[in-house]
């Protein structure tokens, strides 16, 4: 009875070893399989990615190609829409040179600037003029002290004589310039330069004129005129490849 119950108890002993070592075995099995099929489902997915990816590309390449057609026939129909508009400009440009040239007017007033600092005409030009009356007569009065007052100004004892005397100096340089200039131009051919100013603030009309065109053209979403057809057809093809090669990719990852 001893012996057959020793021979029971390492019976039972063996028994649960071997249990122990199948449940074992099946865990292994199905980490294995599970292991296996993830990493086949990575390189499924990897594959049909990396075709997905080429065609994504040549989708990119296509597209890119097709904006610059685009920019290029809206350059062209901005360019026809637009060539009177332009030929005012010209126009009124020349008007300008001749004027100048015919009186002798100097160069200088065939400049935007002259005319907003010297016959300011709107809010553009007053603010132009403001904002070079804070340069000549503060900023640059300002930088030269600070520069002063580290450099030649550095052993002066009394500093502030030499800061006003700076202030005192760029006024006058700046006011006595913009006396001469005005009396030189402004004073001596005041009726042709009003006539001058007119042909700018035609220009500037025009040009406003021209922005709206442009940017009407921009917005405009019919792109019949643009010949675009074969780039869309293109990218269509590959848009249907790429969801062809979705549907194999589903249906490999099914399977």
């Amino acid at each position: 009875i001893e012996q057959l119950n020793e021979s029971l108890n390492t019976a039972k002993s063996d028994a649960k070893r071997l249990e122990k070592m199948s449940a074992q075995e099946e865990r292994d099995k199905k980490e294995e399989i599970a292991s296996t099929i993830k990493k086949r489902k990575a390189e499924i997915n990897a594959a049909y990615d990396k075709e997905m990816d080429v065609i994504q590309s040549k989708i990119k390449k296509i597209d890119s190609k097709r904006e610059n057609h685009k920019s290029r026939q809206q350059d062209a129909r901005y360019r026809a829409e637009t060539e009177e508009l332009r030929q005012e400009v010209d126009n009124c440009t020349t008007e300008i040179r001749n004027i100048l040239k015919q009186y002798h007017i100097s160069r200088m007033c065939r400049s935007n600037l002259y005319y907003s600092l010297f016959l300011p005409k709107g809010i553009k030009d007053y603010l132009i003029l403001l904002l070079w009356i804070l340069i000549t007569l503060l900023a640059i009065p300002l930088a030269i002290c600070g520069i002063g007052k580290y450099t030649f100004l550095k052993t002066v004892e009394s500093q502030m004589v030499y800061y006003v005397l700076i202030f005192v100096c760029c006024i006058s340089l700046v006011f006595i310039t913009y006396l001469v200039i005005t009396n030189r131009t402004k004073v001596r051919y005041r009726v042709q330069l009003l006539h001058c100013r007119n042909e700018k603030d035609k220009i500037r009309a025009i040009r406003r004129q021209m922005r709206a065109v442009h940017n009407k053209i921009k917005k405009d979403r019919d792109e019949s005129d643009y010949n675009l057809g074969s780039f869309d057809e293109q990218i269509a093809a590959f848009r249907r490849e790429m969801e062809a090669i979705g549907e194999q990719k589903k249906q490999a990852l099914m399977d």
